[in-house]
C-alpha cells in the first residue's frame, strides 16, 4: 500500500544538506516533541497524535480494507513516524506490525508511545523486500512519472484512486492533537526548530487547500519470481 502525493518533491534517504536541516526539524525533533507532550499531559490515547500523515479514523479504515487487515496478518509500516497507523492496526485487527523510518528520532518516539511495538531504524530502499528502484511510500510524486516508476521497479498496480475526503476528524481525535500542539508551542514556541516546522506544516496545508498536491492510494503487487 502507498500514499503517494502528486507534487515534486525528494525522499528522505536522499536529501540533499540544505534539505536535511527541515527534515529534522519535521521529522525529527517535532517528533521528539509530540512524545514528550503525549506522555507528559497523560492522553489516554495516544495512537492520534502518532498519526501525523493520515490522521483520522476513517481513513485509517479505508487502508485497512484495501490491504484486508486480519488478525496476524504480518504489515510493514514504511516510513513509520511515531507509529500511530501500525499501533491502530495492532488494537484494531490484531495484525503484526512492523515499522520502519529513516529518523532516528521518530523511531524512538515510536517505541516510546508504543513500547510493545517493533520499530528499526533503516532506509525502506535498503530492504530486501523492496526493490532497490522502487518509489518510497508517502512520497512526493511529479504527475504522470509514478506509473513508470512503478513498473520500472517490477511492481504492479492492483488499484489505484485518489484517497477519500473523510472531513473533519472527530473531536477524539481533534483534541489530543491539539492539546500536543498547544502544549508544544507553550514549551517551544521560540525555538527556530519549532518555527520552522510550524512554517512547514502551514505551507503543506495551504497546497492541500489550493489542490496543488492531491493523495493517491495505490495498492502495488511485486510479482514473485517463478
Amino acid at each position: 500500500m502507498m500514499l503517494s502525493w502528486h507534487l515534486r518533491g525528494i525522499r528522505g534517504d536522499r536529501a540533499m544538506p540544505h534539505q536535511a536541516r527541515w527534515l529534522e526539524a519535521e521529522f525529527g525533533w517535532h517528533a521528539e516533541r509530540v512524545t514528550e507532550a503525549g506522555l507528559a499531559l497523560g492522553l489516554a490515547d495516544l495512537v492520534p497524535i502518532a498519526c501525523r500523515g493520515s490522521s483520522h479514523p476513517a481513513l485509517l479504515d479505508h487502508l485497512a480494507r484495501l490491504i484486508g487487515a486480519r488478525p496476524g496478518q504480518t504489515v510493514l509500516d514504511g516510513g513509520c513516524g511515531l507509529g500511530g497507523p501500525m499501533a491502530w492496526l495492532t488494537r484494531e485487527h490484531g495484525c503484526s506490525t512492523v515499522g520502519v523510518d529513516l529518523m532516528p528520532s521518530a523511531a524512538r518516539g515510536a517505541r516510546r508511545l508504543f513500547p510493545s511495538s517493533t520499530v528499526v531504524v533503516a532506509s525502506l530502499t535498503a530492504l530486501p523486500l523492496i526493490p532497490a528502484d522502487a518509489p518510497v511510500a508517502n512520497a512526493f510524486t511529479p504527475p504522470g512519472t509514478l506509473a513508470g516508476q512503478l513498473a520500472a521497479a517490477g511492481l504492479t498496480v492492483l488499484a489505484s484512486a485518489r484517497a477519500p475526503d473523510v472531513g473533519s476528524a472527530p473531536a477524539a481525535w481533534r483534541e489530543p492533537i491539539l492539546a500536543v500542539e498547544r502544549e508544544i508551542a507553550h514549551c517551544h514556541g521560540g525555538d527556530p526548530r519549532y518555527q520552522l516546522e510550524a512554517r512547514e506544516r502551514a505551507a503543506f496545508g495551504r497546497l492541500q487547500l489550493s489542490g496543488r498536491i492531491v493523495p493517491w492510494l495505490l495498492l502495488v503487487e511485486r510479482p514473485c519470481s517463478s
